[in-house]
């Protein structure tokens, strides 16, 4: 094997277990979105089913001659919106974290690059983590190398 050789299999290494350990922050940002939503819904259930908020949110439509919004409508609205960020959220959190782990162990490659792939929509870190996570993924000497199944610890 000769130096440049060396050289492209280190290189490849260090952008491998980087791209793991971006695909574990990702899988963070995921629980973190997870614990916000969470968060959100309960305050915003506290308030849209306070009885004095609703009465003076009433009092406030009829002095501007404004159009009434039911808020028990408003929040069943809004539970949808909970429902998709939410499960948006915990897939994120799962795919970047099973994604994390192949990489880490040098297996998978393929479910790696679909995972990175569905990162470009999460803009702007997850964009830039899946489009390094595609090129470092498909680069021939990274391909022969999760071939043979090498480890961290083999290398």
């Amino acid at each position: 094997m000769d130096i440049a050789q060396i050289e492209q299999r280190a290189r490849d290494e260090s952008h491998v277990q980087l791209l793991a350990i971006f695909s574990f922050v990702m899988a963070g940002f995921g629980a973190v979105g997870l614990l916000f939503l969470g968060m959100h819904f309960l305050m915003m259930r506290a308030v849209f089913t306070n009885p004095q908020i609703i009465a003076q949110m009433k009092q406030q439509s009829a002095q501007q001659h404004q159009a009434q919004v039911d808020p028990a409508i408003f929040m069943k609205i809004f539970i949808w919106f909970y429902i998709l960020f939410g499960l948006w959220s915990l897939v994120s959190f799962l795919a970047n974290l099973a994604a994390g782990f192949c990489l880490w162990k040098r297996i998978g490659r393929i479910p790696a690059i679909v995972v990175g792939a569905f990162n470009c929509i999460n803009i702007p870190l997850g964009t830039v983590l899946g489009i390094f996570t595609i090129v470092v993924l498909t680069r021939d000497s990274v391909r022969k190398r999760f071939v043979e199944g090498a480890t961290p610890a083999t290398l």
